[in-house]
């Protein structure tokens, strides 16, 4: 017996570096909760909604569903092609472009709360950014909004990889690592290669191999004049796998 219909407000997109997939996977949840039969609109957690259409949100005819496509860049360029043409001594702009959210945003579109306070549930769908580090969960849960995933507590921890490495640090053994900072400078006798990313990222996005000193070095560099905390990691070679914890 199919559960009854429910007003489904599934959010995706946002400033994140993985907006991209996020709209992606935002249509086809929207797609399948439609084939279900519940009423699914999907909405842009950044875009702005004005005061006349959030009255009529959830009166109006189901809007088609965008086909988000996902953009695959012709060339990737790697750590080491950038390094071996980038100054070392001179903050540079690629780094920026992979990772920076751009110039200072509201964490979301004015009124998207007031129309999720509508929904009888709001699917989060939001790709890395306030999707999974917690900030949206907690502005839901302060609305009294219900919505799918863990506490924002949860997602906090597990999104900083640093945090998380903490926390099972004495159950579960991972990588050699450290974070950037003024105050932690590079280790001298860190293993190469070694692996770089941002702490808080996810799908793989901003993450560099360093098999030199100098490229090290020059995403240190990089780290402190962007502002980006990055995890340096000890190379594991081997299978990879991804493993879910309930």
């Amino acid at each position: 017996m199919m559960a009854s219909r429910m007003k489904i407000l599934v959010l995706a997109g946002g400033y994140s570096s993985e907006r991209e997939v996020s709209l992606s996977s935002g249509a086809k949840v929207t797609a399948s909760l439609r084939a279900t039969g519940h009423q699914a609109r999907l909405w842009d957690v950044s875009e702005d909604i004005s005061a006349a259409a959030a009255r009529l949100f959830w009166r109006q005819p189901l809007p088609d569903i965008p086909d988000y496509q996902i953009k695959t860049p012709e060339k990737v360029e790697t750590a080491s092609a950038v390094m071996a043409t980038a100054p070392t001594d001179t903050p540079g702009d690629w780094l920026a472009q992979e990772v920076l959210p751009g110039e200072k945003r509201p964490l979301m579109g004015t009124r998207v709360l007031d129309v999720a306070a509508g929904a009888d549930i709001v699917f989060n769908v939001c790709h890395g950014g306030i999707g999974e580090n917690g900030e949206l969960a907690q502005l839901l849960a302060w609305r009294g909004i219900p919505f799918t995933g863990c506490s924002a507590a949860a997602a906090g921890l597990c999104m900083r990889k640093d945090l998380a490495k903490f926390f099972v640090k004495d159950v579960c053994a991972t990588p050699r690592w450290y974070t950037t900072s003024l105050f932690h400078p590079i280790e001298r006798d860190f293993p190469l290669p070694a692996i770089v990313k941002p702490v808080d990222g996810g799908s793989s996005i901003g993450v560099h191999r360093a098999r030199s000193r100098r490229q090290l070095w020059a995403l240190y560099q990089e780290s402190i004049w962007t502002g980006i905390p990055m995890l340096f990691e000890e190379r594991i070679a081997g299978r990879e796998l991804s493993v879910g914890f309930l």
